[in-house]
């Protein structure tokens, strides 16, 4: 699995990258408006006022949690629940100071959860947009979530914490449906960690 998310941190890491020359030579590669706006609406409104960027949100202590708090959104035991098959205790990572995550193992299906320092919820819609994903909602929270397919052998599904510059919240799991369920057990105890 080591080798799995670091590949994914690469080219997470490589759009960022691409991103930030792109916005800093006047490029059109900020996310639409719209998909802030249509994300799935609900209580948490992502186009609603906000902090200015990620460091300035209320929530960028959710970038800093340690391995104790982050992998306690999920019990082994829910984590068996939602994978259907004996799941480890959640192993806790920071991938080199670009952001946390925690992973729950059932032989080689797993859950994920990572929260980037860098990438806010805007940055995250313009990512995932890579997996031609579809709104939703979790728990009031705007949405974007993608079967596995052509670029992923998971499926993914990032959350917005709030407004367009607080943290997003990515969930993996095999299914939609599973990162759907996870999410759903994980967020209200996340944005209570904040």
């Amino acid at each position: 699995m080591g080798t799995r998310t670091l590949c994914t941190m690469t080219v997470a890491l490589v759009t960022v990258l691409s991103l930030v020359a792109c916005s800093s030579s006047g490029g059109g590669s900020e996310a639409s408006p719209n998909l802030i706006k249509n994300a799935g609406g609900g209580a948490h409104t992502a186009a609603a006022a906000g902090p200015t960027g990620i460091k300035d949100s209320k929530y960028f202590g959710l970038t800093t949690l340690s391995d104790s708090k982050l992998c306690s959104v999920l019990s082994a035991s829910e984590a068996s629940g939602i994978l259907g098959a004996a799941a480890s205790p959640g192993k806790f990572q920071n991938t080199l100071g670009l952001g946390i995550t925690c992973e729950w193992q059932a032989g080689s299906d797993q859950l994920y959860v990572g929260v980037s320092t860098i990438l806010d919820w805007k940055d995250a819609q313009a990512i995932v947009q890579l997996l031609k994903p579809t709104a939703t909602t979790v728990d009031g929270h705007p949405a974007l979530g993608a079967n596995p397919g052509a670029h992923t052998t998971y499926a993914d599904l990032d959350v917005a914490v709030g407004a367009a510059h607080d943290p997003a919240i990515e969930f993996r799991a095999p299914t939609l449906d599973a990162a759907k369920s996870f999410a759903t057990v994980a967020m209200p105890r996340l944005i209570a960690l904040a």
